[in-house]
């Protein structure tokens, strides 16, 4: 009975989080996905790598790719994934945050995250990131 606690216990501490990355190259986000993974962190969801070209460059990068995952962790497993994140060459930001619980939940009851459809045009030119 002490172990349905423990588990119980660990499920409420872990929460879900969202990674986004900017890279140099489309193979970045594997990368990530599988260090989450070496961690014993399990991946919910994994966008696909976008090219994107950028308002200003980033190291010397003028284009590259955008892309994210969601996966559950304990906030103390992060810092250990971050540090495998630091050493992987091609990337070049990342942003992992913890969206407030109403969203999470929201996402949970329908299933997957509403998007809004493009219009026709939006799918013809490429994204540019800016800071606005």
């Amino acid at each position: 009975m002490a172990k349905h606690t423990a588990d119980t216990e660990l499920k409420a501490e872990l929460k879900t989080n969202e990674v986004s990355c900017v890279t140099s190259a489309d193979t970045t986000l594997p990368d990530m996905v599988s260090a989450l993974k070496r961690h014993g962190i399990a991946v919910t969801e994994e966008g696909k790598m976008v090219s994107i070209r950028f308002a200003y460059p980033i190291k010397k990068q003028t284009a590259g790719f955008f892309g994210f995952a969601r996966f559950s962790a304990l906030p103390s497993d992060i810092a250990k994934v971050e540090a495998d994140f630091k050493i992987l060459p091609s990337l070049l930001r990342y942003l992992i945050v913890t969206p407030p619980p109403e969203v999470a939940a929201r996402e949970e009851r329908r299933g997957a995250p509403r998007t809004t459809a493009a219009p026709p045009d939006a799918a013809l030119q490429t994204p540019t990131l800016t800071n606005e």
